[in-house]
């Protein structure tokens, strides 16, 4: 609550105004939790999701980078480190997802990558070297992985440097559907 909250709860509080993945930290530090949310259905799950944040009507822009948000993701990299938390994570998900019957695939999101990657405190070795972990992860837990950052992605289908915009999120979905129509058919 203001005025009784300490200065790092009244950072947090702010961050979150601006950040989804601040304001959704909990929830993705806890992914078993957030399934059982999303299986439950939205009448019984306690998340809220849309309240808290994941609609895209703000995404619905051409691209907009702004010092203040591109200093926001900067400052949330400066201690980026690559597998201690996150990595585990995913894996305890996967595994879950697949002993409840599920075939995963594991989409790598596409960023505006000339702007950034060079935000990670070691530029494009941070960034390779998260995209081969991921790529190894899938290939260990065999699973389906589809690396969007592939594709060519310009300015156009983003409304910021880490986040589609409708062009974007429309050509992405049409890349997801393809991989899921190519598994689903028992293509290699």
């Amino acid at each position: 609550m203001p005025g009784e909250e300490t200065a790092g709860e009244r950072a947090a509080r702010l961050l979150a105004n601006w950040s989804y993945f601040v304001r959704l930290r909990d929830t993705l530090r806890r992914p078993n939790d957030l399934l059982d949310a999303l299986k439950a259905g939205p009448d019984r799950n306690p998340y809220e999701i849309n309240q808290r944040g994941l609609s895209i009507t703000n995404l619905h822009q051409e691209l907009r980078l702004t010092p203040r948000h591109l200093e926001q993701n900067r400052e949330v990299l400066a201690d980026y480190q690559l597998g201690s938390v996150e990595v585990p994570a995913l894996r305890r998900l996967v595994r879950r997802l697949r002993s409840d019957g599920i075939e995963v695939l594991i989409v790598n999101m596409p960023v505006l990558e000339e702007v950034f990657v060079p935000l990670h405190p070691r530029g494009a070795f941070d960034y390779q070297r998260y995209l081969a972990v991921l790529d190894e992860l899938a290939r260990e837990e065999g699973v389906a992985y589809l690396d969007a950052t592939k594709e060519t992605w310009g300015a156009e289908s983003f409304a910021d440097e880490n986040h589609l915009n409708r062009r974007g999120s429309a050509r992405l979905t049409d890349l997801v559907a393809k991989e899921v129509d190519r598994l689903a058919s028992g293509d290699p």
